[in-house]
C-alpha cells in the first residue's frame, strides 16, 4: 500500500493521540506519571489550593492480612489463635510474598480514603459524589485529591497526598484579620493534627501471644478501642504509636539535594511553640542578588498597614495580600523553654523534647499503628 506523506504524518499523529489516551489510564506507566502534573493543576484550578499534604508509610510487615495470605499455603493458614513470628521472620515473609505485599497496600489505602479522609478513589465509584452527601472524613470535607506513591529502598509503598478541603490557605488568608475566625480556625486543627507528645507514655507490650515480645502497636491483632468508646485509650494508644513513629532521626534521607549539605532538608529539630496553635506571618527580606528570603515569624499586621506599604512599593498592585501566612501548631511539653519577643519577632530559646515530633494526626496515626505526616497549607508558597 502507497501513502503520500501527509497522510502518513496524520496517520502517526491520530496514533499518537490514541495512545496518549489510552496511556495515561494504564497505572504506573510513564504515561501516567507525566499526566499527573497537569490532573494536580486541574484540580487546584477547579478547588483552589490544596489544605493537608500527608504521607502514610504502612507498616506492611506487621499487618496481620499479609501474613494470613503469605501462608496461605501451611497448614495453619485459618488458625485464628496464630502466633506472631519474629520481626525477622515476618521482613523474610514480605520479601518472599511481594504481590501480596502490594494487594495489601493498595487496599489498606483504598481503605483510608474511602473511611478516613471520607472520599473514595475516582476508579472505585462510577459517578462524583455530590458535596452534601459526602461524610465528614478526620481532615473535614473533603472535595479532591491526589495521590502518589513512591517506592522506599526496602522496597516498602509509602503514599503522599495532597487533599483538597475547606480550610485552604484562602479560607486562612481571609481569616487572619477576624480574631474569632481565626481562633475557630486553629481550635478546629488542633483537633485534626498534633505536633507534640506528652512527657511520660508507658511503653505498652502487646499481650497475645508472639514470638518475641512485641509492641502493642506491632501487633495488628491488638485494635484500638474508638474515641466514643473509651478516649482515654485511644489517646493513649495513638501517643504510643507516634511516640515510637513519629519522633524524627537523622538519617541518610535528611542530607539529600543542596539543602541537605548543610543541615536537615526536612528542618529538624524545630523550634517548640508554648503557646496555642495561632497564625503567624511570615517576615521576608529582599537579598541584595534579588531573591527573598524569610527573617523571623512575626504577628500578624494589620490589613491596612500591608495595602498603605504596597501602595506605596507600586500602587497598581494594592489590590494583593502578600502576607506570607504560617500556622505555628502548639509543639511544646513540660520541658518547653519560654519564648522572648524582640522588636516584634518571636525568637525562640532552646529545643526540647518535642522539637523532634512529626506532626501526626491522632486518629489516622491510631489507625495505622505505622508512621504518619500531616502538613498544613498555611500559605500559597507552601502549596508550590
Amino acid at each position: 500500500m502507497r501513502c503520500t506523506g501527509n497522510l502518513c504524518v496524520c496517520a502517526r499523529v491520530n496514533l499518537l493521540s490514541v495512545a496518549r489516551l489510552s496511556g495515561v489510564e494504564v497505572p504506573w506507566s510513564a504515561m501516567q506519571r507525566k499526566s499527573a502534573m497537569s490532573r494536580i493543576l486541574s484540580l487546584m484550578r477547579y478547588h483552589g489550593p490544596p489544605s493537608f499534604f500527608i504521607t502514610l508509610a504502612p507498616a506492611d510487615m506487621d499487618s496481620i492480612l499479609m501474613l494470613r495470605l503469605a501462608s496461605f499455603a501451611s497448614a495453619d493458614a485459618w488458625d485464628v489463635s496464630m502466633h506472631l513470628p519474629t520481626l525477622a521472620q515476618r521482613h523474610c515473609e514480605l520479601a518472599a510474598n511481594p504481590v501480596v505485599a502490594a494487594l495489601v497496600y493498595k487496599r489498606l489505602l483504598e481503605a483510608v480514603l474511602e473511611h478516613v479522609v471520607g472520599l473514595q478513589p475516582s476508579y472505585l465509584r462510577r459517578r462524583t459524589v455530590a458535596l452534601g452527601k459526602r461524610p465528614l472524613g478526620v481532615f473535614g470535607r473533603i472535595v479532591g485529591y491526589a495521590v502518589v506513591t513512591e517506592a522506599q529502598g526496602r522496597g516498602s509503598n509509602p503514599a503522599h497526598a495532597t487533599l483538597f478541603g475547606d480550610m485552604s490557605p484562602i479560607t486562612l488568608r481571609d481569616a487572619i484579620d477576624d480574631v474569632v475566625k481565626g481562633a475557630e480556625i486553629c481550635s478546629r486543627l488542633d483537633r485534626i493534627v498534633r505536633a507534640c507528645l506528652p512527657a511520660e507514655r508507658p511503653e505498652l507490650v502487646s499481650t497475645l501471644p508472639c514470638a518475641e515480645p512485641t509492641a502493642l502497636h506491632r501487633d495488628g491483632r491488638n485494635v484500638a478501642a474508638t474515641p466514643l468508646a473509651d478516649a482515654a485509650a485511644f489517646e493513649s494508644f495513638a501517643n504510643d504509636v507516634a511516640g515510637a513513629t513519629n519522633v524524627h532521626t537523622h538519617s541518610k534521607t535528611c542530607h539529600k539535594g543542596a539543602v541537605g549539605r548543610y543541615k536537615c532538608r526536612l528542618a529538624y529539630p524545630r523550634a517548640p511553640w508554648k503557646f496555642d496553635t495561632m497564625l503567624l506571618q511570615l517576615l521576608l527580606k529582599q537579598m541584595p542578588d534579588g531573591s527573598v528570603r524569610p527573617v523571623a515569624l512575626v504577628d500578624m499586621k494589620p490589613r491596612a498597614d500591608h495595602d498603605a506599604k504596597v501602595a506605596s512599593d507600586d500602587p497598581t498592585l494594592a489590590w494583593r495580600d502578600e502576607r506570607v501566612v504560617v500556622v505555628e501548631l502548639h509543639r511544646a511539653d513540660e520541658s518547653s523553654a519560654d519564648h522572648a519577643k524582640a522588636d516584634g519577632m518571636w525568637c525562640d530559646i532552646a529545643c526540647d523534647g518535642s522539637s523532634k515530633v512529626v506532626n501526626f494526626s491522632p486518629a489516622m496515626t491510631a489507625l495505622l499503628g505505622a508512621n504518619t505526616d500531616v502538613s498544613v497549607l498555611g500559605s500559597l508558597p507552601q502549596v508550590r
